[in-house]
């Protein structure tokens, strides 16, 4: 959740005079905590915490993004109490350990939280989102022909991998 010294690190940086500001990684679904003590944007219990952040910024006359992330294969069941999910069930080369493979009702459902998340965003006042694709996280891990060995819809050709982002983007510019 947000603390006060969270909101104090980025009042510095947002009296500093830059433009904008992307807020760090927040976690779109419990199974994608990269970190026990990342920001969550889940629920809508969190969004008093995220609302007064955008405020803190934005009173400096700065734009607030947000970042949005599932860490997918590159979290560990010891963060999330159970075993990471991935496009593929191959073994993060950081974590070591192996995930499970989404079903495809499961990655339409973490398509749907990725959206969720987005417009927890806008009721929080933030002025936009950024996806985290890249790095080996969740988004990554669909357009990497090395760690989607996938043989549906979502799998396969460069068209394929990239349905999950687009599907994302595409859903959070309608709503």
């Amino acid at each position: 959740e947000v603390s006060q010294r969270l909101l104090d690190y980025y009042e510095a940086r947002a009296r500093g005079g830059v433009g904008i500001i992307i807020v760090e990684a927040a976690c779109i679904h419990p199974s994608g905590m990269e970190a026990s003590t990342q920001l969550r944007i889940d629920q809508p219990r969190y969004l008093s915490g995220l609302e007064h952040l955008a405020e803190t910024i934005k009173a400096h006359g700065v734009g607030a993004f947000i970042q949005l992330l599932h860490a997918g294969r590159q979290t560990s069941s010891q963060v999330t109490g159970e075993q990471p999910v991935a496009p593929s069930p191959l073994a993060c080369p950081v974590t070591r350990e192996a995930p499970r493979e989404l079903s495809s009702d499961e990655v339409k459902y973490l398509e749907n939280a990725y959206i969720e998340a987005a417009r927890n965003a806008a009721r929080a006042g933030f002025d936009g989102v950024e996806l985290h694709a890249a790095h080996g996280y969740l988004i990554n891990q669909f357009l990497s022909p090395h760690s989607n060995c996938r043989q549906d819809e979502y799998g396969g050709s460069t068209e394929n991998r990239m349905r999950f982002l687009l599907a994302i983007v595409d859903q959070i510019q309608k709503k």
